[in-house]
């Protein structure tokens, strides 16, 4: 199939929800997804006492945070923005499919759970595109590291609520008026489950990590060390969440095809 007949990266005009993903398209989303956690990972390692390479780490934190900023703005504009914004060539296929279950698109609670999806992956491309702020701060020569460690801290809480959104999206499930949880719904796409789980702890490790790198906190070699320790985790989780996509687009079908 042509590339202009298959999943475009910014625009598209197929009636169809959800639409195919095709694999130049999930190519491009995982090759993203997997430099972000790559480079948050080895620039990670800049920040430990003994290496010190902070020009390094803030170039790979800058391209990392691109890298996933890339990966959540063609996941959010594809597919996951239709009920949220900008989707009226879906709507027919999206409320005959998607919708059976919502209330009245003309109330407000019925706007809201179409919109929902769309917000929590828009959720997650706003702390990507923090990150990137961040992450331009760590730049030595720019003279705002805490500036830049504010901000991340920031980025932090932002991945880590949209995460925590996901997840509870997925097992949380509504009996009438009646919601209860559900692990079991977590097997139903275990690697997307994967996915979502990993890039919460590396948000919330790097939450942590940010903290321990604020001047008050971060007042000697051995402080430096720990913070970094956290760092490190979390890029690893990144890392590991990237895998799990790797699983999902690329040996399982558990995505719109």
């Amino acid at each position: 199939m042509p590339i202009s007949e298959s999943t475009p990266l910014f625009s598209n005009k197929n009636l169809k929800y959800p639409s195919p993903l095709s694999l130049y398209w999930r190519i491009f989303h995982w090759s993203n997804y997997i430099l972000g956690g790559v480079s948050f990972a080895v620039g990670s390692y800049q920040y430990f006492p003994a290496v010190s390479n902070y020009d390094l780490g803030a170039f790979l934190f800058t391209l990392g945070s691109v890298g996933f900023a890339l990966a959540d703005g063609t996941e959010w504009w594809t597919n996951n923005r239709v009920g949220c914004f900008y989707y009226s060539d879906f709507e027919d296929s999206f409320e005959r499919d998607a919708c059976t279950n919502y209330a009245s698109s003309d109330t407000l609670f019925g706007k809201y759970q179409r919109a929902e999806n769309g917000l929590n992956f828009f959720f997650s491309l706003i702390g990507s595109i923090i990150y990137v702020v961040g992450s331009v701060l760590f730049i030595p020569q720019l003279n705002s590291i805490v500036t830049g460690i504010q901000i991340f801290i920031v980025g932090s809480v932002v991945i880590v609520l949209s995460q925590s959104w996901k997840l509870w999206r997925i097992v949380a499930v509504k009996d009438g008026s009646s919601v209860y949880i559900k692990w079991k719904m977590l097997l139903l796409d275990s690697p997307g489950s994967f996915v979502d789980s990993f890039a919460l702890l590396g948000g919330i490790f790097y939450l942590i990590g940010s903290v321990l790198f604020l001047p008050q906190y971060d007042t000697s070699d051995d402080a430096t060390f720990i913070a970094a320790v956290w760092f490190q985790v979390g890029g690893l989780l990144f890392f590991f969440s990237g895998l799990a996509l790797g699983v999902r687009f690329f040996f399982t079908e558990n995505y719109p095809h």
